[in-house]
C-alpha cells in the first residue's frame, strides 16, 4: 500500500495514510457486526463436521476407497485428522511450508501410568497414555502462551476419532531413531519416506489440501464440502467441547477452557466458532 501510494502521488492521486484506512475499516466492521452480531464473522469455509461426516471420512479412509491413493497414503489422512480433530491443530502447524513450527515427533511424548517413558517400539506398545506438546504458531509465534499448556490423551481401544491411536499407529508403521525425533514430522508423504533412511520432510499445504477436498467429494455433496476447510478440524473440537454438557457443566465447557485447548489468544474468536451448531 505504501509503496502504491508513492506511486499514485507522482502521479497526482493522494491516497490516505495507511493508518486512517485502517482505522476507517476498523470502524466499518464494528458497525456492521453491532447491526447483525458476531455470528456473521464466522467464517463459510470453517463450518464444523457432524459425527456422521466425520465416521463416513473414517470408514472411507481405513476402507482405502479413494482411487489412486496408496494405503499408507490413506491411514496418513485419517491419522492427520484424528490428531487435529482432537488437539486442534492448524494446517501450518502441520505443513513445512507453514514456517518452522510444524509437528515433529519430539512433540510427542509418552507414558506408562504416570511415568513418561523412552520412545522405544516396546514403550509405545505398551504406553496407556500420550502427551503431545503444543508448538509454535501464528497466534503464538515463540510459543511463550501456549508452550506449557501440554495436551493429555488416554489410549482408549475403539474410541472415535482417538489422536492417541493414531500417534500410536504413527509410531509404530514409522518408527523412528530417538535422536531423529526433532527432525522427524509427524505427517508427510509416505512415498518419499524409506524406513531405516533419513527423516522425511513435512507435507506441503497444497499436499494436504489436495488431499482432503477429494475426500470431501467423497463423504458430501459440492455445496457441502466448499463450505468445509482443513480449519473446519478447529471449529469441530470448539463445538464439541461447547456441547459437552454433564451434570457439572450444564452449559457445556467454557469458552476459557475452549481457547485454551484450541490455542486460540481472541475471546471473539472462540465465541463466534462455538456459536456454530453442529
Amino acid at each position: 500500500y505504501k509503496k502504491s501510494r508513492w506511486v499514485l502521488r507522482e502521479l497526482g492521486c493522494l491516497l490516505p495514510p495507511l493508518d486512517k484506512v485502517r482505522k476507517t475499516l476498523k470502524g466499518l466492521l464494528r458497525s456492521y457486526v453491532l447491526k447483525y452480531d458476531d455470528a456473521v464473522l464466522a467464517p463459510k469455509r470453517k463450518q464444523p463436521f457432524s459425527r456422521a461426516q466425520e465416521a463416513r471420512m473414517q470408514a472411507i479412509l481405513e476402507s482405502a476407497a479413494i482411487p489412486g491413493w496408496t494405503a499408507a497414503e490413506h491411514n496418513m489422512i485419517l491419522d492427520a485428522i484424528r490428531v487435529s480433530r482432537c488437539s486442534g491443530a492448524r494446517k501450518a502447524e502441520l505443513c513445512l511450508d507453514g514456517g518452522d513450527h510444524h509437528f515433529t515427533r519430539a512433540h510427542v511424548l509418552w507414558y506408562i501410568g504416570n511415568k513418561e517413558v523412552e520412545p522405544t517400539i516396546e514403550n509405545i506398545m505398551r504406553a496407556n497414555r500420550v502427551v503431545v506438546i503444543p508448538t509454535a504458531s501464528k497466534a503464538d509465534p515463540i510459543n511463550m502462551f501456549w508452550g506449557s499448556y501440554r495436551i493429555t490423551f488416554d489410549r482408549i481401544e475403539g474410541e472415535h476419532m482417538s489422536a492417541a491411536l493414531a500417534l500410536k499407529h504413527l509410531e509404530l508403521a514409522f518408527p523412528c531413531a530417538v535422536e531423529d525425533r526433532r527432525k522427524f514430522p509427524l505427517v508427510f508423504d509416505p512415498s518419499k519416506y524409506a524406513r531405516g533412511g533419513p527423516p522425511p520432510p513435512a507435507v506441503s499445504r497444497s499436499w494436504l489440501t489436495r488431499r482432503f477436498a477429494t475426500l470431501l467429494r467423497e463423504v458430501m455433496d459440492e455445496k457441502l464440502a466448499a463450505e468445509r476447510s482443513w480449519h473446519s478440524w478447529r471449529v469441530t473440537l470448539a463445538c464439541a467441547l461447547r456441547a459437552a454438557v454433564d451434570a457439572q457443566h450444564p452449559e457445556g465447557r467454557s469458552l476459557d477452557l475452549i481457547k485454551v485447548f484450541g490455542r486460540w489468544r481472541s475471546d471473539d474468536a472462540v465465541k463466534i466458532l462455538s456459536l456454530i451448531h453442529i
